[in-house]
């Protein structure tokens, strides 16, 4: 689940957040990816992973990018 603030609300989906809160601490190993992840975390790997330019098409599974968002220092 993408976390952060924004203007439009949803009931479901604030649910939904609680829950994630709740869950993700029992999240570990292969299901690590499974986790929430904040949005200016996802914004930042993704503008890393862009400078990298590596060729080709990539598969990078969120807890990559919740590593390499977390050590990218703006």
């Amino acid at each position: 689940m993408l976390l952060g603030n924004r203007e439009e609300r949803w009931f479901k989906e604030d649910v939904g957040k609680v829950l994630i809160k709740l869950v993700n601490p029992f999240l570990h190993g292969s299901l690590r990816k499974y986790r929430s992840i904040q949005a200016d975390t996802v914004a930042r790997a993704m503008i890393q992973f862009a400078k990298e330019s590596k060729p080709g098409i990539h598969v990078i599974e969120s807890d990559e990018i919740q590593g390499t968002g977390e050590l990218v220092n703006w």
